[in-house]
């Protein structure tokens, strides 16, 4: 299982780096603003063709984490691992904003051995000594979503400083249909502008049209999204961003370090 698992992380890394991908990886949990002392949620991770829908696989668990109203991180160490996704069952003991995240690292490349070139997934220690024309990628995706229990906060909502994160300015129990919402991506810390976004909302079966938004972020790495219609919504996106003829893909150079980024948010009716 853990095997599967492990392919399954592999695989959102690759298919959820480029939001025009068939499969994207996601959580999503099963509310997103609770009262009441000590309330539970359930969540669910997977990647899937059909958004929020479960079709092809669990996303991997090991790396899952909490981040509290009040800053501290704990592991979520009690999950269920099913053939489609895995579930966690969480409780919020304090009230405030809470984010759950997963995250993915994955390393890739190619060497020449005595003429013969070979390609590898998983860690660089697989690189035998000797080994020519060494090419590396590493592959990080985060995929994050927010519970608020009872009043809202900003504490759980601040960057780490690593990899490609998304720092929403408009609090995410704040999200109304038809009204603008900001949110700030960072790379490394640090505002990633021209940066683009794709915001995907969910029960694509039930319409004729995927309904997605594209847009790109300022010098100060900001967006701003109008929501079309109420609901859940994936916010993709990736860094550097992919040439037109697949960057590498059929010949050119890939990046040594590629980032990729979900995030699952509830946007309530006007």
């Amino acid at each position: 299982m853990r095997k599967y698992l492990a392919y399954a992380a592999m695989a959102a890394a690759l298919m959820s780096a480029a939001s025009a991908e068939a499969h994207r990886g996601w959580l999503l949990p099963s509310a997103t603003q609770v009262e009441g002392n000590a309330p539970w949620i359930t969540v669910d991770a997977a990647m899937s063709e059909t958004l929020f829908l479960f079709d092809s696989f669990p996303l991997r668990y090991d790396t899952a984490i909490l981040t509290g109203p009040d800053g501290k991180v704990t592991v979520l160490d009690h999950p269920n691992a099913g053939h489609l996704r895995t579930t966690f069952d969480i409780q919020l003991p304090q009230p405030g904003t809470y984010r759950i995240t997963a995250t993915s690292a994955v390393v890739m490349g190619s060497y020449t051995v005595n003429g013969e070139t070979r390609r590898f997934r998983g860690s660089e220690s697989d690189v035998p000594a000797g080994a020519a024309d060494v090419k590396i990628m590493r592959m990080n995706s985060r995929f994050d979503t927010f519970v608020t229990a009872g009043k809202g906060n900003d504490t759980a909502l601040q960057p780490t400083g690593k990899g490609l994160e998304m720092v929403p300015v408009t609090h995410p129990g704040d999200l109304v249909a038809d009204a603008p919402a900001q949110f700030r991506f960072l790379l490394d810390g640090k505002p990633l502008a021209g940066l683009k976004v794709a915001v995907v909302p969910g029960g694509a079966r039930y319409r004729n049209a995927l309904k997605d938004v594209a847009v790109t972020t300022g010098a100060d790495g900001l967006v701003t999204v109008r929501w079309p219609m109420a609901g859940q919504y994936l916010i993709t996106a990736s860094y550097p961003p992919r040439a037109a003829d697949g960057e590498g893909e059929k010949g050119g150079d890939q990046p040594a370090r590629r980032d990729a980024y979900s995030a699952t948010v509830d946007v309530l009716p006007n």
